[in-house]
């Protein structure tokens, strides 16, 4: 019997992925184990978005080979196509399946022909890449909507590596959101790599707010008061009086977003190829969904020292931020990405700028994060996704993590469980259970 062990890089897309292959390597007998130099099979579903993911990737390689010389390494995933070159004479690797083969690695299991892929140039088809789950290993499961983008910013390397939007059915979204739903978990993470570029159903006619509010509609009547929806990273470009109205009519979704803001200079925004929203536009956005949740977590992704960005560039950056309430953010300094437009660019920054502004921005954001964690001691109660039972700790529905006080029991993992905020501790809110 073979045994096989899944390491997963980079996105909650690439972790739905791995579930889904999981699951059906289990179905056709395989074992899973969690120990590395018990396997037969490492199977490594990689990132590709940074450079950092891709030297990463070599060092779990070697790693590795180091604990099972014997085993069969397979890259998959993102840097599996782009990036062969650097990962096809690492030892131990017995194949290479890039990002749009992945999906043939479930139906065929390991041994099947069709993982013995080398690099190819991403396809144009417009399916929806064949995946399915119906259970998780973490406590709050993606629902995977939407792969691929065909926005082409000039720093990202996605559209060259998951190739151009695809969107999932309706009807298959609502049947896998019930199987997990009814293995007993209680918060779903609808995800995509732009969600902005959902469109689906009749004609492609269903953008991602209506669909949003179609699967909100049929899920409430089923799971109304034992299932929440979390949406992951939003586009700015979704940002509209729609998606206010939408928002506000919906009963399952968290009082959560979480922006793709990337900057807040109009012309780094152009430079970036992201002209489809201004600063303005998120900060209307923002102030519009005042009116919808009168308290509500927001989180954002910056890119900080991008070619021609100038101290002045910077400072709307950090404007901007001081004008929002984020409770938290993500800083990521530039770094340039082979086969990307931006990687032409002749006004590159050197590292120490990138990593200056990448820290002031991030005591900027702590800053704030401190602040809304102290509002919400404020209120007397939050529904918490117990994530690990020891030490316990969860995910409350503004996207804060909670550490219980005394801890509940272990039946509880994945359950939703009311809190009263106790005080702010270093990682979060201390809790405890009503």
């Amino acid at each position: 019997m073979q045994t096989f062990h899944i390491f997963t890089q980079g996105c909650r897309i690439n972790q739905y992925e791995s579930q889904s292959i999981r699951e059906s390597w289990l179905g056709q007998g395989l074992t899973e184990t969690s120990r590395w130099e018990q396997a037969d099979i490492f199977l490594i579903n990689s990132c590709a978005v940074t450079e950092r993911a891709v030297q990463d990737l070599r060092k779990t390689v070697r790693k590795m080979n180091r604990s099972r010389p014997e085993a069969r390494i397979i890259v998959t995933g993102c840097a599996a196509g782009r990036f062969a070159h650097q990962i096809q004479d690492l030892p131990g690797v017995y194949s290479i399946v890039p990002q749009e083969a992945k999906s043939n690695i479930a139906r065929t299991g390991p041994d099947g022909q069709e993982t013995r892929l080398r690099s190819r140039p991403f396809g144009s088809g417009k399916a929806f890449p064949e995946y399915r789950i119906t259970s998780y290993q973490r406590s709050r499961p993606v629902l995977k909507v939407q792969d691929g983008c065909s926005q082409a910013c000039t720093f990202c390397i996605v559209p060259l590596t998951r190739g151009p939007a695809r969107s999932r059915n309706p009807e298959e979204i609502l049947r896998e959101a019930c199987r997990i739903a009814d293995s007993g978990f209680q918060e779903l993470v609808i995800s995509g790599i732009n969600l902005g570029q959902y469109r689906s159903g009749p004609d492609s006619n269903l953008d991602f707010w209506e669909m949003l509010l179609w699967l909100d509609n049929r899920l409430k009547a089923r799971y109304k008061d034992r299932l929440r929806l979390r949406l992951s990273s939003l586009d700015p470009g979704l940002l509209t009086e729609t998606g206010l109205e939408a928002l506000s009519r919906t009963q399952l979704v968290c009082p959560h977003l979480h922006i793709s803001v990337q900057s807040g200079s109009k012309t780094i925004l152009q430079s970036m190829g992201r002209s489809h929203y201004t600063p303005e536009t998120i900060q209307a956005f923002v102030q519009g969904l005042g009116a919808i949740w009168p308290k509500f977590g927001l989180g954002a992704d910056f890119l900080t020292g991008f070619p021609g960005e100038t101290e002045s560039a910077f400072q709307e950056t950090l404007s901007l931020c001081k004008r929002l309430p984020f409770s938290y953010g993500h800083v990521f300094p530039y770094s340039p990405r082979p086969g990307t437009r931006a990687a032409q660019f002749s006004d590159g920054l050197g590292d120490p700028v990138k990593k200056e502004r990448s820290s002031r921005l991030r005591s900027l954001l702590a800053s704030k994060r401190i602040s809304f964690l102290e509002s919400l001691l404020d209120l007397p109660a939050l529904e918490v996704v117990l994530e690990q039972s020891s030490p316990a700790r969860g995910v409350s529905e503004y996207f804060t993590t909670c550490f219980f006080k005394p801890e509940p029991s272990s039946d509880c993992q994945g359950k939703r469980i009311p809190v009263r905020p106790i005080r702010r501790v270093k990682q979060g809110l201390a809790v405890k259970r009503l």
